[in-house]
């Protein structure tokens, strides 16, 4: 079964001192690929949830991708890679980020 990939986007995440290559799909959520990040990094051994309450200040956190070609905006969870505006580049630039937690 070879799915073909759409993109392939590149993550940094602070924590982990290097970065990600995601293989993104049109449909895939930003935060189907919040969650795979956080979780490989977790498989790393990466403390990335103590990272997140120490660089928030506070233990309710939520993690947020950020989109460097767009002066860092936090993309909405629920919102898919093919609906971003501008079209995802190939090798596109985005960071793992913590937020404080609301509501």
């Amino acid at each position: 079964m070879s799915e073909e990939i759409w993109r392939e986007i590149i993550v940094d995440v602070e924590p982990r001192q290097k970065e990600f290559r995601v293989a993104v799909e049109e449909e895939s959520t930003i935060d189907e690929v919040v969650k795979t990040l956080v979780q490989r990094c977790v498989d790393e051994g990466v403390d990335i949830s103590k990272w997140a309450k120490e660089k928030v200040g506070q233990p309710n956190v939520s993690f947020v991708l950020m989109r460097k070609s767009t002066g860092n905006t936090a993309l909405p969870p629920a919102a898919t890679f093919g609906s971003l505006e501008p079209i995802l580049e190939t090798n596109e630039r985005f960071k793992l980020d913590a937020c404080a937690q609301v509501g």
